[in-house]
């Protein structure tokens, strides 16, 4: 079933779906246009960063969107945290904050939601499909790995939390191609876990990084204030030392 939510894009229901990026991955390839979302009832091999599996629970929110846009790529993991951090504080969720670059976790550290972007190419040109998965009603039941789940049990379904959040990215994507990183940056700053939370950083070299949050740079890198000086990460897991929370804003 396919409707109009946002202006921006057009959301396909599917009653089950392996994975919902990867069904809009080959959308894409196959020159599906900008603005094409699918959301699933049910997804059995959702996908992280780094290869991993996403799990969801019954009543949880797996939705992917395709976006072809000459934006900065480095943007679209902050965009999207806005947005899922602004949909979900509107249908009720408390005590939320972003982690870098693009988890968002509750009061005590548990992660509710997280986002995948992956880019490619079709005839058409290049692209981004932007997945995102958020434990509306309850954290899956599996084993905790270096982020323990959370979940939010919010009172509103995945169709309303759905149709905000494309909402809300709309006003995001529309601010990355006005403004560029600027005021995504500090939004996302806004929505974070407090400058000097500690942090330990696992980078892509292997080495574990000791530090306390300094910010973003001005390309997203994320600033670690370590016994060294101020180091820029680009990529890397971040893992919070405490269960540090910025005051719901």
């Amino acid at each position: 079933m396919t409707d109009a939510t946002a202006p921006l894009f057009r959301l396909t229901r599917h009653p089950a779906l392996p994975s919902t990026s990867d069904h809009l991955l080959a959308l894409a390839e196959a020159d599906a246009p900008d603005g094409e979302a699918v959301l699933a009832y049910v997804q059995t091999r959702g996908r992280g960063s780094r290869g991993r599996s996403w799990f969801d629970a019954p009543g949880n929110l797996a939705l992917s969107v395709l976006l072809r846009r000459e934006i900065v790529p480095t943007l679209w993991p902050f965009a999207a945290a806005c947005a899922t951090y602004d949909a979900l504080v509107a249908h009720g969720a408390r005590e939320l904050h972003l982690k870098w670059p693009n988890d968002l976790l509750d009061a005590s550290g548990g992660k509710v939601a997280g986002i995948l972007v992956e880019s490619g190419r079709s005839a058409s040109g290049g692209f981004v499909v932007i997945g995102i998965g958020a434990n509306l009603a309850a954290a899956p039941l599996i084993a905790p790995g270096r982020t323990r789940p959370g979940g939010l049990g919010l009172v509103d379904g995945v169709d309303a939390v759905a149709e905000t959040l494309l909402a809300r990215l709309a006003h995001w994507t529309e601010i990355a191609e006005d403004k560029a990183f600027a005021a995504i940056r500090a939004a996302w700053l806004e929505r974070a876990h407090a400058l000097g939370t500690p942090l330990v950083v696992n980078a892509r070299d292997g080495a574990a990084r000791h530090g306390r949050f300094a910010g973003i740079d001005a390309e997203g890198a994320l600033l670690l204030d370590t016994p060294g000086g101020i180091e820029r990460i680009a990529t890397g897991d971040v893992l919070e030392l405490s269960g540090a929370a910025v005051a719901q804003r």
